[in-house]
């Protein structure tokens, strides 16, 4: 499905998780495509979002102890990177170089030092003013 290493976005990750969601079918088909490929990746910081919005912000939210299993399947199946203090040094530059919030800085300030150039996600506006940065919307026709 993916060639080349790409970032699962929070609001793919939850779409999938999330009891009724209309979306929820394409996501996991995107998760699972990203499994056989290899080339699935996750942020430490899509894990502490999907951690908070699945178990205090869906309509049928988590059980804690469930959430973290899925956290811990995460952690085996998808290759997981992090930040540190000279990222967030990054971020605040790329806010003001993108244009962007903080916490979408900190995402691509995460993926610009681990080389991964696209994204899979619903919030494709978001990051329109990262040149490098190549978007994946699946809901968009055409995607």
């Amino acid at each position: 499905m993916f060639d080349e290493p790409h970032l699962i976005d929070t609001n793919i990750l939850v779409y999938a998780y999330e009891t009724g969601s209309e979306k929820r079918h394409q996501c996991v088909e995107i998760i699972n495509g990203s499994i056989d490929s290899g080339n699935g990746v996750l942020s430490i910081q899509n894990i502490l979002e999907f951690s908070s919005v699945v178990t205090e912000k869906v309509r049928a939210p988590l059980d804690p102890i469930a959430a973290g299993r899925i956290v811990r399947d995460f952690s085996l199946i998808f290759r997981i990177i992090g930040y540190n203090t000279g990222t967030a040094v990054n971020a605040l530059k790329s806010m003001l170089l993108y244009k962007t919030h903080f916490f979408d800085a900190l995402l691509v300030a995460t993926m610009e030092e681990n080389n991964i150039f696209l994204l899979i996600t619903e919030n494709d506006r978001d990051f329109k003013n990262v040149p490098w940065l190549k978007t994946l919307n699946p809901f968009k026709r055409g995607a």
